[in-house]
């Protein structure tokens, strides 16, 4: 997920874009133009190896945050950030551009005296899962950790409010991944084991100044984060299927299908199935709650653009 974000690319480029060490577009144009980078991961930035491929073109790159939970380490990072954003409006310049990668919901964590308003909670244990198991209270867990992460970008916000930036800062809410919670009733848990809406649809909230309020709801991806804001944010004038397989996220056309990847497969999703393949070409398809469709036929057209795009930007 952080991948594609960056990227604007599939995740089969992964290990194309790691064995070269090469840097995202959107990076190399940031620094280009001299953007100051704040950079704040709570889990780290070493495994998965974000500090040799999204960011490796990025000095003094801070990949590890202190604290003994992803509760704390979120806390860290918010501190942290206000912090560095106070000195670099007092002595810069030059535009910013932040990132801060917060892990509390990815871990069902919350500090042990936070006021956690879903009730009855209980953190994951993934021994006692099962395909019977009530999910309500790991769920609830886990809505309370996104609940204290949302009062963190709350305290976020408001100082770029207070420092009057929020008038000429482009702001992105999102996610790398779902969490499911046995909602197709197959016993997956947590992300990374299926291609279903439950572990991939993520939020994206965009605060984009001087542009209309509006609600976007044709498809969109990860991919598309990247090209609108190069055209939009930066001007970068280029075609975007120069550097990306997405297009601008306010552009009035959509794909009626989109391609999502794991480290093991990638799949190729439509409005009535999921066909998923594995790097030895053998697919299965299913519909859109992971049930098997046994007599489905493959969308020929849509698998060989696929295709193409999961292998345009290898040199022959």
């Amino acid at each position: 997920g952080i991948f594609s974000l960056f990227y604007g690319l599939p995740g089969v480029y992964w290990d194309a874009m790691f064995a070269n060490k090469q840097s995202p577009v959107l990076m190399d144009t940031l620094q280009a133009m001299q953007y100051d980078l704040g950079i704040f991961a709570s889990a780290g930035l070493v495994s998965p190896e974000f500090d040799r491929t999204v960011f490796s073109q990025v000095k003094n790159l801070r990949s590890a945050s202190v604290g003994d939970s992803p509760a704390a380490r979120d806390q860290n990072i918010t501190h942290e950030w206000l912090q560095w954003l106070e000195q670099q409006q007092a002595s810069s310049q030059r535009p910013f551009f932040g990132f801060l990668f917060y892990d509390a919901p990815h871990g069902y964590s919350i500090p042990n005296d936070y006021h956690a308003p879903f009730q009855p909670e209980t953190g994951m244990n993934y021994l006692a899962l099962s395909p019977t198991y009530d999910p309500t209270r790991v769920r609830n867990r886990y809505r309370n950790s996104v609940h204290f992460n949302d009062a963190l970008i709350g305290k976020v916000l408001a100082d770029i409010k207070s420092r009057q930036l929020l008038d000429n800062t482009i702001v992105i809410i999102t996610a790398d991944h779902g969490q499911e919670f046995n909602d197709n009733k197959h016993n997956y848990w947590g992300h990374g084991s299926n291609f279903s809406k439950a572990q991939t649809h993520v939020p994206m909230i965009l605060h984009w100044p001087n542009k209309a309020s509006q609600v976007i709801t044709r498809r969109s991806t990860h991919f598309s984060v990247v090209p609108t804001l190069m055209r939009e944010g930066l001007g970068i004038t280029s075609a975007d299927t120069d550097y990306s397989s997405g297009g601008d996220l306010f552009s009035p056309t959509a794909a009626d299908w989109s391609i999502a990847g794991s480290y093991q497969d990638f799949a190729i999703i439509e409005a009535d199935r999921i066909t998923v393949s594995g790097f030895s070409g053998r697919y299965q398809v299913y519909d859109q709650q992971m049930n098997e469709m046994d007599q489905a036929v493959m969308n020929v057209q849509h698998i060989n653009q696929a295709m193409q795009e999961m292998r345009r930007f290898y040199k022959d």
